[in-house]
């Protein structure tokens, strides 16, 4: 919520009357100059009103922008509640590409305590979808599923250093991380029927109960 006061209607005809009634007083009391004096004060609150509205879109597109991408290649995040390590080198003032987002979830990136991120569509890098401190959650909504994940040192003037930090990206509201299935164990979560030959580097074996 913005923190400069907003001029109302009321108020501003009100002045644009006081400034009529001092200045031109008896001269401007004409259906004519009050006429003029209306259409003139409409004029300056139109103004003043798309002033207003550039200011706070401002406030809330100048979120940080880094120009290097790191790594590379996009990362692919899990459908799991598992950590996907980014990077371990990543430096403030870099961008990673975060793909395969699961839709309608809440994903959490993490960098240095403090760091600044910003989420923007990676599909143009512009389109700021979520932004502010580290741990941050970002929910994906119906999309995008690609997104660029900008890490900067503080809030806006954002800031960059050469120091690696680890980043990090987890799926809060996915399942856990199935079970592997177990082999030669007491319990096996799983079955395998084979027929024929089993290949165990070069030697091969006939399929058999108890192998």
């Amino acid at each position: 919520m913005s923190d400069r006061p907003f001029i109302g209607v009321h108020q501003f005809t009100s002045f644009i009357n006081f400034r009529r009634d001092i200045l031109c007083f008896p001269k401007c009391n004409t259906p004519d100059m009050r006429i003029n004096h209306f259409q003139k004060g409409l004029q300056v609150l139109t103004i003043l009103l798309l002033l207003w509205c550039c200011l706070e879109r401002g406030s809330l597109s100048a979120q940080c922008t880094s120009t290097v991408q790191f790594p590379l290649s996009p990362v692919d995040a899990s459908h799991f509640n598992d950590t996907v390590v980014i990077s371990d080198m990543q430096s403030a003032g870099q961008y990673a590409v975060i793909a395969n987002l699961g839709l309608g979830q809440d994903y959490v990136f993490t960098a240095a305590p403090g760091d600044y991120i910003t989420v923007r569509n990676a599909y143009d890098n512009t389109v700021v979808l979520e932004h502010g401190a580290s741990p941050l959650t970002y929910s994906t909504g119906a999309g995008p599923d690609l997104v660029a994940v900008h890490f900067n040192l503080i809030a806006p003037p954002c800031g960059s250093d050469a120091i690696s930090r680890e980043t990090t990206v987890q799926c809060a509201t996915c399942p856990d991380v199935p079970p592997g299935i177990g082999v030669n164990t007491g319990q096996p979560r799983a079955s395998l029927e084979v027929e024929g030959t089993i290949m165990l580097g070069d030697d091969a074996h006939t399929a058999q109960a108890g192998m």
